[in-house]
């Protein structure tokens, strides 16, 4: 029940305690969780059902519990962080990365309970090859490109490009925005699969190089920055192999409009044929594997405590 006589949509403590309670006594789950978003719910489940199975959790996305419809809903990462500091073992909140995992050090070194992706976004994950190959599988039955060779392609591709974006991120210089890379990035339907995408990189290719020409004359007086910061960036882990983990995740793959022209939803579009978006989602949403690329084996590790 919500106390009427506390301003709850201010009292960010109120709102959690109310979460919090309603969570572990009225549903007597182990826990509540805070997201920020609604299509983040179906990531986070599958995550903490596989590190922490004998658990139970109700899962949060509005801050606004006077809300009467969706549109009045308040969410993302900035409602999440308005939340850390009142989080702890029944109330934990979950978020994407961002750059900030990338540009921060420890930045959520005093947060015990709150858990980040270490890919830009929970969308990243679904994008690991192996869980293309696992989704492709379960749309056709059958390997019509190699997801391995072809993301690996694909992230030696825009990795030059992609360290001078978090360059003019870093020093706010609007150069070069998150957008303006992100719209680079778009493969039009149709996808062409031959020889693994070779056409497709070749594409993206002469459009990232074209950018990356200027910039690198924008940027020459900025060049030992630049290194630094590369150098900086791969102490993350970040190589030009796996950049596809730490760009935006929307610049890949779109899941709430599913036939927008980005690089998954294309190949994707393509591989499902006519089946519908409830069933295609349901597919995608269960194809994560848990092991194998460092992100999901850290988070999984930060789960269990």
């Amino acid at each position: 029940m919500i106390d009427n006589n506390l301003n709850q949509n201010d009292d960010y403590e109120y709102i959690s305690s109310h979460f919090r309670n309603e969570a572990t006594i009225v549903l007597e789950k182990t826990a509540a969780i805070y997201l920020e978003g609604e299509e983040d719910q179906y990531f986070w489940k599958n995550v903490f059902d596989y590190a922490l199975p004998n658990s139970t959790y109700e899962f949060y996305f509005n801050s606004n519990l006077l809300a009467a419809e969706k549109s009045e809903h308040r969410s993302g990462s900035g409602e999440c962080k308005k939340f850390f500091a009142f989080s702890d073992s029944k109330f934990l909140i979950c978020i994407d990365s961002d750059y900030n995992y990338l540009l921060s050090h420890n930045f959520l070194d005093d947060y015990k309970f709150v858990f980040q992706t270490y890919t830009y976004s929970m969308e990243n994950h679904y994008c690991y090859s192996k869980n293309l190959t696992k989704i492709a599988l379960a749309l056709t039955a059958e390997i019509i490109i190699d997801f391995d060779q072809f993301m690996i392609e694909f992230s030696k591709s825009i990795f030059e490009l992609f360290v001078y974006s978090v360059y003019s991120l870093s020093e706010q210089d609007e150069t070069f925005s998150l957008k303006e890379f992100q719209q680079l990035l778009k493969i039009e339907n149709p996808f062409d699969f031959t020889d693994n995408g070779k056409i497709e990189i070749e594409k993206l290719k002469t459009i990232v190089d074209a950018k990356l020409e200027g910039l690198i004359l924008e940027y020459d007086s900025k060049k030992n920055e630049i290194e630094e910061l590369k150098k900086e960036l791969q102490k993350k882990n970040l190589t030009s192999e796996t950049t596809y983990l730490f760009v935006k995740g929307h610049a890949l793959i779109d899941l709430v409009k599913i036939n927008r022209p980005k690089i998954i939803n294309s190949i994707n579009r393509q591989l499902k044929n006519t089946m519908s978006k409830n069933e295609y989602l349901a597919i995608l949403r269960n194809q994560i594997c848990f092991n194998g690329y460092w992100q999901i084996v850290k988070l999984i590790k930060d789960l269990k405590g």
